[in-house]
Parts: C-alpha cells; sequence; structure tokens
C-alpha cells in the first residue's frame, strides 16, 4: 500500500492519497506541520484532527482528512489515526478507536496526561473500556486492554511486500500509564528485505476481507514448502503487479 502526496491542481492543499509514483517531487513544506499540538504524539506524526474545509475535493471514493493544517485525501473505511508529513506514513484503525497516534479496541478510554508521550505500536495514556483514568494509573474495570494492530502506509518507489501481523498487549490496571508493563505476543514472519524490485516495507493488518488493500487476485501454493516470499513475487510480476504480500506465509 502506498501513500504519496499529490500536487492538485484547483486545491488548495496537499491531497494524500493512493497514486502510482510520482514523475516529480512535491515541495509541502509551508503547508505542514513539524510537531502536533497532541503532547502524546508520537514523535513525526501529527494527531489532532479537524474537518476539512469546504475548498478540498477529494477523487474518486477518497475521504477528506485534515490533521492540523495538513490536508489529505485517505482511503475510506478506515479511521485515520495519524499522518506523518515528512515520510509520508498515516495510522489507520479498521474499526477501532484512535488515541495519541494508536489504534485500540472500541470503548478504550483516551486519557489526556501531557507528561506522557506515546510510540506507535505501544500501550500508552490508554485505558480498558469500563475503567477511569487517574494519574496513578486505571481503575475499575477487567484491567485489560487489546490494542489493534497499528498499519502504517510507507512511500514507495517500488512495490511493497507485506505480512499479516497481530499484537496482543495486557497490563495490570494499578500500573502508571507512563510506563505501563506489556505482554505481547508476537507472529513474526520471516524478514525478506528484498527481492529484485520488491523491498519489504514491514506487516500489515487488516480484519475486515472485504477491505483488503491487496484484492485483485491471489494464489495458495499447497506444496509441502508452502507459500514463500519469492513465489509471492514471482506470481505478481507474472501478472505485472507493483505489490505484493504474504499472508500466513514463510
Amino acid at each position: 500500500m502506498v501513500l504519496r502526496l499529490l500536487n492538485p491542481s484547483m486545491l488548495h492543499g496537499i491531497a494524500l492519497g493512493i497514486t502510482r509514483p510520482l514523475n516529480a517531487s512535491v515541495s509541502y513544506s509551508d503547508l505542514s506541520r513539524r510537531a502536533s499540538r497532541d503532547p502524546s504524539c508520537p514523535d513525526g506524526f501529527l494527531c489532532s484532527q479537524t474537518t476539512c474545509g469546504g475548498n478540498v475535493v477529494c477523487p474518486g471514493d477518497r475521504t477528506c482528512v485534515d490533521f492540523e493544517g495538513t490536508v489529505g485525501c485517505a482511503v475510506p473505511g478506515l479511521s485515520w489515526c495519524a499522518p506523518n508529513p515528512i515520510t509520508f506514513e498515516a495510522v489507520g484503525c479498521d474499526g477501532s478507536v484512535c488515541c495519541h497516534g494508536n489504534c485500540y479496541v472500541s470503548g478504550a478510554i483516551c486519557c489526556d496526561y501531557e507528561s506522557v508521550k506515546c510510540v506507535l505500536g505501544e500501550l500508552c495514556n490508554v485505558c480498558s473500556p469500563g475503567e477511569k483514568c487517574n494519574k496513578g494509573g486505571c481503575v475499575g474495570g477487567s484491567g485489560e486492554v487489546k490494542s489493534s494492530t497499528t498499519r502504517a502506509t510507507t512511500s514507495a518507489t517500488t512495490p511493497v511486500t507485506a505480512t499479516d501481523r497481530e499484537i496482543t498487549t495486557s497490563t495490570s490496571s494499578t500500573t502508571s500509564i507512563a510506563s505501563v508493563p506489556t505482554t505481547t505476543t508476537l507472529t513474526l514472519p520471516t524478514l525478506v528485505p528484498r527481492i529484485d524490485n520488491f523491498v519489504n516495507k514491514g506487516c500489515f493488518y487488516v480484519a475486515n476481507l472485504k477491505r483488503r488493500v491487496l484484492r485483485a487476485d491471489s494464489t495458495v501454493d499447497a506444496s509441502n514448502t508452502g507459500m514463500t516470499v519469492s513465489k509471492c513475487i514471482e506470481f505478481a510480476r507474472n501478472n505485472n503487479w507493483q505489490y505484493a504480500g504474504v499472508e500466513f506465509g514463510r
């Protein structure tokens, strides 16, 4: 999945959308902020979202988003939590709650302690559904939060190889929010940095099958070795595709 900044004609601002690589660089330094108004927002990202102005028109089925003056046209059906105006990355949630740039299950309570600095993919400044924020830690409820996987889509000039990953974290309700110990279960794929012009850009998780980014076609390898990154890229290359992703592969 490629997110790239465009410079649309007849519009004031920056359109952020899925497109093929551009032939020219884009200047956007005057239109984007470098630090978020949200003190807990991860470094390099913008977490405070406002309503888009009427002078921005997004192409096709794209949805307009405005993060602190950085205007974008994003893929519909997701809750967009935070874009990075420098690297062109964006964090999206599928049926989840945004809190300081991260995704959490529906009903999670977002806390606003300005001294807490969050990092993408880590439980931060948030309490489980039914709990309340407290300076000494979350109080009430079951004390467990399942963090929806953060999906960061990245700019690229070469195709992307991606694999699904789910991260589950839990924490005690008596723990300080500023330093929450987590128990994390990860199932990580074998990392293949590069095959020809296909460059690895990380792991992405989409729970809704109807909203898969790569959905033109797929293939299953029933051999003893199963699907591999190399086989998947060969399949994509034979079909003249720019992107390939392995699910439950090696």
